[in-house]
């Protein structure tokens, strides 16, 4: 009965557990134990600001509406029927997105778990999960961006195009594009805040400009020797009460369906510009840099598609292919 368990392989299992750990630290109430959880993660790197207030909220969500209050109430019931609810009612979520909120709990139970405030992950159960989901990271091939941007018959939506995968911008980054961004000369982009409108995190990042890009802002874009303004993308559409200033959701949608690209959105093209970037040699470093994502972040998402790493050749006499360059022309 204390082990709360009739198995009796269970029971063993939990009795050698407590004898290996006889006694867990103490815990504070779960609050502040979520407070401590996300900062360490911010501390290494693991959550970006925006990633931990993501957490931060479902998190809080999830112990709100189970009415947990200390760290000892964490349990497999409390995590499952949680998740249950999710996909009931009016406001029913998508299995992916619950997936994903299980994989927030996930992570801070196993740090519980490291800190000995719980001595077993009562979330272990979506482990194999957290796996497959990891690998789901769809993007397009070399060939279908340059087949999209070739044949778009629309200036602005080319735009949108470009900007997606050869400069890998967020969407209200594309929405928000200013003239002033774009440095012609030195030939790189610069995201930068302004008085009404800041990038994610609030970090101003630079990212060079490909040759075709600046091409088709060169000759297709300007007007009278300048970029549109105050924005680039539907100049003439004022900020709103909306999150988006102008959504080019519909006329991006048909195009690609058009196309029989369907499952195509706004963030698979960022995750086209980094990928196509990974196979093309570039370091993990400079694709971060770029995307304004952390390193360890986008070491998890693209590292398996750099190429053969030419130390091993080098260390068992192969012969070096110098003819390869890395870089945002050579992705693009």
């Amino acid at each position: 009965m204390p082990l709360e368990t009739e198995d009796e392989g269970e029971a063993v299992t939990k009795a050698l557990r407590i004898l290996r750990d006889p006694v867990l630290a103490g815990a504070d109430p779960l609050a502040e134990e979520l407070d401590a959880f996300l900062a360490d993660m911010r501390a290494i790197g693991t959550y970006t600001r925006s990633t931990a207030e993501n957490r931060r909220a479902v998190l809080k969500k999830w112990t709100t509406e189970r009415r947990l209050k200390g760290v000892r109430q964490i349990t497999e019931d409390a995590i499952r029927s949680w998740l249950g609810s999710l996909r009931q009612g009016a406001d029913r979520l998508e299995q992916s997105t619950v997936d994903s909120y299980g994989m927030m709990i996930r992570a801070f139970c196993v740090w519980l778990v490291e800190k000995k405030k719980l001595r077993e992950n009562p979330a272990e159960f979506l482990k194999s999960k957290a796996f497959l989901s990891a690998k789901k990271r769809r993007f397009c091939r070399r060939e279908q961006v340059d087949r999209l941007i070739s044949e778009c018959p629309s200036k602005d939506l080319k735009f949108i195009l470009f900007a997606g995968f050869h400069a890998g911008m967020r969407k209200e980054e594309i929405i928000q594009a200013r003239p002033e961004w774009f440095d012609f000369r030195e030939k790189f982009i610069e995201i930068v805040e302004s008085e009404d409108w800041k990038p994610k995190d609030k970090d101003k990042r630079a990212i060079p400009l490909s040759r075709q890009f600046r091409n088709f802002l060169l000759n297709e874009m300007r007007i009278d020797g300048e970029l549109p303004g105050p924005f680039v993308l539907r100049p003439e559409v004022k900020q709103g009460k909306s999150r988006y200033r102008y959504d080019f959701r519909r006329p991006f949608e048909e195009y690609v369906t058009s196309k029989k690209l369907k499952w195509l959105k706004p963030h698979i093209m960022r995750h086209t510009f980094a990928s196509l970037l990974a196979i093309a040699g570039v370091s993990i470093f400079k694709i971060a840099k770029w995307l304004g994502d952390d390193v360890k972040v986008v070491e998890r998402h693209y590292a398996h598609l750099l190429p053969q790493d030419a130390d091993i050749e080098r260390a068992f006499g192969g012969k070096l292919d110098r003819s390869s360059k890395s870089g945002i022309d050579e992705a693009f």
